[in-house]
Order: C-alpha cells, then structure tokens, then sequence
C-alpha cells in the first residue's frame, strides 16, 4: 500500500514519514514482509532520488539481496534495474555490481533465471544518455530519444564517472569471425604470468626407459599459478613433454597440454619428428628477462645436453637430411591459422610454417602456450579495453548463449538475451562491437525460431547502432539469411525493411534489390498481413533506387501484390504501383537521358495496361480503374499522360461485361475525376458520364449521377 502511496504524495511526504517506517519493515522477523518490501523499493528510490538512495535504501536493498529465503532474493532481482537508474555510475560498478554478480552466482535456479533476465537492462543503466539517447521513462521503460542525431562516434562512457572508451588503447580486428586479434596479433600468453617466486611454475626433468630408448619427462606445474579471483586471463595448461632417442638418432617430441576450466576440460597435443643435430642451436637462441622464463630455459638446455651426449655416444647412427615433421591434434578444434605445412631446417632454428605466421623454435615455451590457446574453445570473455561496463557483468551477458546454461538456469535465456542485446550495445557503442560479434552470430543461428525472430526485428537497430561499416560486413550476411529463413523470422525483418536497407551503401541496397522477390515466397498463404507489409515496405524503399532497378524488380512484385486475393493487399497494392509511376515520373535522375527516360516511362504505363486492362478476369480491369484513379488523385502521371493515353483506355471500360468494372468506373468520375476542372469539361470523360448514367445497372448509374450534384 505504501509502494502505491508514495508516488502520488512526493518525496518530502515520502522522506518525512514512509521513508524511516519502510526501513524497518525491511528487517521485519517474516520473509513475506521482507519479500514485499523487495518488491516496492524501486518505487521508494525512484521517488526519493538518488541521495537518499545510495545513503538510506542501498544498506537495507543490499540485506534483502543477500537474504536467506530465495524468495526475497528473485524479489531484488526483479527490481535491480529499477533501483540501478537511480544511483550514480560510482555506485553501480562498486556497490550494485557486485551484488548483482551474486544473484546470478545464486544456489536458487529461480533466482538465477530472474537475474539473467534483468542483467541486459541493467548492463544499460550504464549508458551515457547524452551520447546514447538511452533512459528510462516514468514507468522504468527503456527508450532511444534522439539517437539518430548521434551519426559520429557511439562509443559510450558512463554517466557520472566520466570514463570513457579505451581510444588509445588496443584497436579490435575482427575479420575472422572465429577468433579476435588484438593490434593486428594474436594474443601470446607467457609461459610465466609474473616474475615472483611464488608464481613461477615449477619445471621438473625426469628420465625413464633404456639408454637406446630413452624418454624425457618435463612437467611444468601451474597449479598456483592462477587464481581467478586476482588474475583476469586464461589459467595456464599443464604441459607433458615427452622425448625419444632412438639409435638411428631421430628424436621424437610428444607435447600434450590440458587445462581444466569452468567445468570444461581442453586439451591439445602436438608431435614432431626432427633432426638431433639441427635441435643443437635452437635451445641456444631462448633469451629470458624473468627468474620464471629462465628456469625454464635451463631445463630445456639441459635437455640439449642429455640428448647431446646420448647422439654422441651412437657412432654409428644415420644422420637423415634436416627435416621437421609435425603432426597436431586437438580435441576441440584444428589449429588456427591453416593446415601445418612440412618445411626443412636451416642450421640455425627449425620453423614451423602454418598458413598465416612462421613460428620458431627458439621459443619453445612460448610456442606451446600459444598452440594450446589458439586450438582450445575458450569461453567468450571481454577484453580489457572497455571500462565502461565492469567485465564480470559482460561476460555473463555473452555466456548466455550457452547451451548449458539453457538446460541448468532458463530454456528462454538465449530469448531474454537476443531482447536486451540492442541496449546493450549501444551501451558499449560501436568502438567494441567485436566483443559482442561472436553472441550476436550465435542468437542469429540459434535453434530456437523466436530467438532468430527477435534478432530480426531489431536488426534496424543495431545497424543504426553499429553504423554502415559494420552492418555491410556483419548484418548484412545475417540479413540475407533471415530472409529464406521462416515466415515469423521472415516478417521480423521485414517490419523494418526499408530502414535497414537504408543504412546500407549503395552497393548493397542494389545488391539486396534482386533478392526482394523471395519475400513473395511464404510458407503460409493466409498470412495476408505479410504481403500488406511488404508493400509499404516497397513504398519506402522506392525512392532509394533507379527508374530502371524499379521497373525491373519492383513493378513485377507491385503487380503480384496488386492483384492479390485479399481486399486490403490489393489496396495497398495499388497505393505501391502509383508510388512507382510516379518515382520512374518525377524521380530526379541526373545520370540519365532524357530519352532513356522516355522509353521507361513508356514501357511502365503500356506494361500496366497490357497486363491490367486488357486480362480476361475482370478484377484485374477493375483494379487499373482504381490505378488510374490513385494516379489522378495523388498526381502521379503528367496530364497529358492521363488524358492521351489512361482516359482513352478507360473509355473502353465503361462498356465492360461486368458490372463491379463499370462501378468503380463510375465512383472514380464521381470522387476524382470530376473534381478537377481540367477534367471535368473533358470530351472523354464527359463521354463516360453519359454512358454510365444510362447503365443497365442500378448502382452504376446511382453513382453516376453523383457527378452532377458535384458539378
């Protein structure tokens, strides 16, 4: 009752005596009370403003969020987004992000599924509404104000902390939609993330086996090494490096590394076949700035030496010419960059030449890390360069596309993230758009028909979001596809057509034209309102292209939808073909001659008559009577075009077999014609009234003799 009280009363009334009385009930002995005050802060907070929020509301918000019965936690939950607006950008990342982080870490299922509900929202109270447009109305909805105004940068920083963007930091290449590169290289993780003691791993040598067979254990142990409370990056794998001497002197490497992360274990292994005698001068190049590297080193260099005096001891071996051998697997994905290809070794380091990068063995070390993470799945994580959004929060939203999420928290997550995924973009802006690409992808190839529906009804928006550079490359390929996908997919896109065809360049838009006919291909028949819906569509997408691209792709569709089985398409459809003849009228086309022109003009108006006036079905004939009366009404034709060549094809109507042809005839001299002194003391139209009024038909000759009350 409070909650309904206070936001007709005001905030003094509120502060004076609701505020302290609610306070208490927050700690109230019952849970329903408690759960119930849950429900009704964000009212509180958006009545007494944000002072009092973050000093009075936010301690007693943070109990209830922390609260033993699940019930008062979905509560908070449910409201997060409401009490986020109010407070500053301060106390969102230290105080309301951590809390929320824990709502959606909640033992409760119910719980989690309402904070992943509520988390795209409240990644968006982030915005900056004076770059972005992004704020909430009176009734906690968001809502864009303005956004096209912003046609430059759409990179977004917080409101009150006045961070911004990382501009001078790393750049995003994202051309491989498989992976991102960082400054134009791929991330390398070092072997040792710091050069303190405690970090270093520990590299322990171990030989087994026979001095004919011999074999080298090197085990780097990382276990403490990582902790994911302190270090924001990948854990390192452990590596087993196993080593074969055999008699003729060939030495076989055996490298396998896993790691264990988010209950998803990786694992990759890598194998090579290479000359003793070549592998003398590589361990000799590994240079090391840290206490970690150069353990590290010294392990491997004593390895150099075992196997030094091992190949020594075989006189009698076969040396084979220089040559490397490299065999990879792994049991998530091949490596990135291309098949291995076989090169051979020059005296100095033996290379292994993959299809986008040379990789030496002068960094043994580091060469295994970066194999084992450029071949493992790494779950999607952001990057570092935005600050905009504090990361734990960012990487929850991109984690739920996650199959295992769908079975364990929410079927509908991958639906509540494709719904908020335009706020939350343009939350980040443009500038990091490649850490959301990757989701993005997967919501738009999802299984689930209203999860790719949803994408397609606000792709409009994130092209006006992303900008013309990134909806060619990224949007314009999902666009494509929705377009053979579903009817329901289907109509999400083509809600909003012409706006996304519009932000395309002029390329594309010419490219996307040839393709419009397969919106006429529908699973459903009955749904005329997506036919109704491609003629407006049409209708604005008509002046964006030439006189010649509308008469050939457009008027074959105008007159599909022209003569449609139901009432309203055909309207509409008759609205669409006059736009048309109007445009390949009227339309300012610099780049053609005034006789190429000429002949369109002529070519659209005789196409229409021949295929509309002269068909055997006579609702065909009856619509070219509404054709010419739209283009007469809305000025669509020169008016020696409508008097030399419609009026006279119209003239031939007025005797037609079927009554309905001659009854629109006559309402369009009574609404239209008539009403145009030009046409009014026309000798043909004049001619028509006459024999309309003595129309065996009773209608017919009722609504010619209207023309004469109007005259």
């Amino acid at each position: 009752m409070i909650g309904k009280i206070i936001r007709y009363v005001g905030k003094e009334t509120t502060n004076d005596i609701f505020l302290h009385h609610f306070t208490n009930l927050c700690t109230d002995l019952s849970f329903h009370v408690r759960r119930v005050c849950a429900q009704n802060i964000g009212e509180f907070c958006s009545v007494v403003g944000q002072d009092l929020t973050e000093t009075v509301l936010l301690p007693q918000f943070r109990r209830l969020c922390e609260d033993g019965i699940w019930g008062v936690r979905k509560a908070c939950a449910d409201v997060f987004v409401s009490v986020s607006f109010v407070c500053s950008n301060e106390v969102r990342k230290s105080t309301l992000a951590p809390l929320f982080v824990n709502l959606l870490l909640d033992q409760s299922r119910w719980v989690k599924t309402a904070a992943f509900q509520a988390l795209g929202p409240f990644i968006s109270t982030f915005a900056d509404p004076r770059r972005t447009g992004l704020y909430y109305n009176d009734n906690g909805v968001v809502v864009m104000n303005d956004f096209e105004r912003e046609s430059g940068n759409t990179s977004v920083s917080p409101s009150d902390s006045g961070c911004s963007s990382d501009s001078d930091g790393h750049d995003i290449n994202d051309e491989d939609a498989s992976h991102m590169d960082v400054q134009g290289k791929q991330q390398q993780v070092s072997l040792a993330p710091s050069a303190t003691d405690a970090l270093c791993p520990k590299v322990q040598v171990t030989k087994s086996g026979s001095d004919s067979n011999s074999h080298y254990h090197v085990h780097v142990d990382s276990e403490n090494s990582y902790n994911s409370f302190n270090f924001w990056r990948s854990p390192i794998p452990e590596i087993k490096l196993d080593i074969d001497v055999s008699k003729e002197g060939v030495t076989n490497v055996s490298v396998s590394a896993s790691s264990t992360q988010d209950q998803m274990v990786y694992r990759n292994t890598l194998s090579v076949t290479l000359d003793p005698n070549a592998l003398n001068t590589a361990p000799r190049q590994i240079e090391s700035t840290d206490k970690c590297d150069e353990e590290i080193a010294d392990a491997i260099n004593g390895l150099k030496q075992m196997m030094q005096s091992e190949s020594n001891s075989t006189t009698d071996a076969v040396t084979p010419s220089p040559q490397v051998i490299v065999a990879s697997t792994s049991d998530i994905l091949p490596l990135t960059g291309g098949d291995t290809q076989i090169l051979p070794a020059d005296s100095s380091s033996l290379q292994l030449k993959t299809a986008d990068s040379h990789q030496s063995l002068n960094s043994q070390s580091n060469t295994l890390f970066s194999d084992y993470h450029s071949n493992a799945v790494q779950p999607t994580t952001p990057q570092q360069e935005q600050d905009i959004v504090p990361n734990e929060l960012l990487e929850h939203f991109l984690s739920m596309t996650d199959p295992m999420q769908s079975q364990t928290i929410d079927p509908d997550l991958s639906h509540h993230c494709a719904y908020s995924f335009p706020a939350v973009a343009l939350t980040l802006g443009r500038d990091h758009w490649p850490l959301l690409k990757r989701t993005y992808t997967t919501l738009a190839s999802d299984m689930q028909w209203k999860v790719r529906w949803t994408i397609a009804s606000s792709l409009h928006q994130m092209a006006l979001i992303l900008g013309t550079e990134y909806t060619v490359r990224d949007l314009l390929p999902i666009f494509l596809s929705f377009m053979r996908d579903l009817d329901e997919v289907r109509f999400g896109i083509l809600h909003n057509l012409a706006s996304f065809v519009k932000l395309l360049k002029k390329p594309q838009q010419e490219g996307v034209l040839p393709k419009l006919c397969v919106f006429l291909k529908m699973d459903n028949h009955r749904n005329w309102r997506y036919r109704y819906t491609l003629a407006e569509q049409l209708s604005l997408l008509t002046p964006q292209y030439s006189c010649s691209q509308v008469q050939q792709y457009m008027l074959p569709i105008s007159l599909s939808l022209a003569i449609d089985k139901v009432a309203q398409v055909r309207k509409i459809g008759v609205e669409l073909l006059a736009t048309i003849v109007g445009h390949v009228f009227y339309a300012n086309e610099p780049s053609i001659s005034n006789q190429a022109r000429e002949a369109i003009q002529k070519q659209v108006v005789y196409e229409l008559i021949d295929k509309l006036s002269k068909s055997n079905k006579w609702s065909h004939r009856q619509i070219f009577v509404f054709l010419c009366d739209s283009l007469t009404e809305r000025q669509m034709v020169p008016f020696q075009i409508l008097t030399d060549v419609l009026l006279p094809v119209l003239f031939l109507l007025k005797q037609d077999p079927v009554p309905n042809v001659r009854l629109a005839l006559a309402r369009s001299l009574a609404s239209t014609f008539f009403r145009y002194e030009g046409l009014r003391a026309n000798a043909t139209v004049c001619q028509m009234l006459e024999s309309l009024k003595a129309d065996s038909d009773k209608d017919v000759r009722s609504n010619a003799q209207q023309c004469l009350i109007i005259s």
